[in-house]
C-alpha cells in the first residue's frame, strides 16, 4: 500500500475553500528543523485566481494507506503569487510562502524586566522558551491583549487557537529572559537557547540534553511544544547518515535560489533615560545590506 496525498486552499482564516489536489501541476513542502520551512503549489493559468490571497493558507494531508484517516503534516502561509512558467512554456501560477514556524518569526520578544510586564525568568531551557512564548503569543495577563492569539475572539480573526504545551523541565541546562533579550525575533531567540541547551551549566548538575521546539497542529489548534530528541531522522552531513542533494546526484530538477529581504533590518530605534531623567529615542541607520 502506499500513501496518499490531498492538497487544500485555504482563505486567511483557514477555512478551506478548495481541494487543489487534482488541479496542481507540482507541490511542495519542506520542515526546516527550528526555523521557518516553505510551501509551494504550482496551477494552471485557467485556475480561480479570486481564491489566492496573501496571508491564505496552503494545507498538505496524508492518508498513510487505506483504512487511516489524514493526518495534516504541513500548513503554510502564502506570502507570493506568481506567473511562473513550466517545462512546456505554459503560463501557470505558482504560490509559494513560509511554514507553520513563522508565527514565531513574526513576533519580537516582549520586555522582560523586573516589575515591568514579567519577572526575570531563569529556569530549564525548554520552560524558558515556553515562556518566551506565551508573553509573546498568549493572554498570560502580564502582556497587552493585543498580542494575544490564544482567546476565543483572537482565535475567530485568525483561523486557528493557538496553546502553549505546560513546562516539563526536559532540559539540564539554564536559560533566562532578561533585559538582555527585550526586542530580540523570537524565532531567533528560540534558536539561540536550542542550540545552546548544549553548553550551558547544568542546573541538576548532569549532562546537557539538546532541545528542539516545534508548532504541532492537531484539529486546528497550532501548539508550540519542545522536545528532547530531534524530530525525524537527522540527515545532515555530519550525521554519520547524510543525504546528499543535487543535480549531480540525479534527484534534483530545477533548483532556485530565492533572496528573502522579510527580515533585512537597516534602521533601529532605541529609547534610554539616564536615571532621573526623561525618555530620549533615536532612530539609527545601520548601513545597507
Amino acid at each position: 500500500m502506499t500513501a496518499s496525498y490531498q492538497i487544500w486552499l485555504c482563505d486567511k482564516h483557514g477555512a478551506q475553500v478548495a481541494d487543489i489536489t487534482d488541479r496542481i501541476e507540482d507541490a511542495e513542502w519542506a520542515r526546516v528543523r527550528g526555523d521557518v520551512g516553505m510551501v509551494t503549489a504550482t496551477l494552471p493559468l485557467s485556475f480561480d485566481r479570486r481564491l489566492f490571497e496573501i496571508d491564505g493558507r496552503l494545507e498538505f494531508w496524508r492518508t498513510p494507506e487505506t483504512g487511516y484517516s489524514p493526518q495534516l503534516v504541513e500548513h503554510g502561509f502564502i506570502r507570493n503569487i506568481d506567473y511562473d512558467t513550466n517545462k512546456a512554456g505554459e503560463i501557470v501560477y505558482h504560490i509559494s510562502g513560509p511554514g507553520r514556524n513563522s508565527l514565531l518569526a513574526w513576533r519580537c520578544v516582549w520586555p522582560v524586566i523586573n516589575l515591568f510586564w514579567a519577572n526575570l525568568s531563569t529556569d530549564y531551557i525548554d520552560n524558558v522558551m515556553k515562556q518566551g512564548v506565551r508573553n509573546n503569543l498568549m493572554g498570560t495577563g502580564q502582556t497587552p491583549s493585543y498580542r494575544d492569539i490564544s482567546t476565543a475572539a483572537a482565535a475567530a480573526a485568525q483561523g486557528f487557537t493557538f496553546a502553549c504545551e505546560a513546562n516539563l523541565a526536559l532540559g539540564t541546562t539554564a536559560g533566562q529572559l532578561g533585559p538582555g533579550t527585550t526586542g530580540r525575533n523570537l524565532l531567533a531567540l528560540l534558536q539561540e537557547l536550542s542550540d545552546s541547551s548544549k553548553t550551558y551549566l547544568a542546573l541538576a548538575g548532569t549532562a546537557a540534553v539538546h532541545i528542539f521546539f516545534d508548532i504541532e497542529i492537531i484539529d486546528n489548534i497550532w501548539t508550540f511544544r519542545t522536545y528532547r530528541d530531534q524530530l525525524g531522522v537527522d540527515h545532515s552531513s555530519d550525521s554519520g547518515q547524510s543525504v546528499l542533494i543535487g543535480l549531480e546526484y540525479g534527484n534534483l530538477q530545477i533548483p532556485l535560489l530565492r533572496k528573502d529581504y522579510t527580515r533585512e533590518i537597516t534602521y533601529a530605534y532605541s529609547c534610554w533615560a539616564a536615571q532621573g531623567a526623561g525618555v530620549t529615542s533615536g532612530l539609527f541607520g545601520l548601513g545597507s545590506a
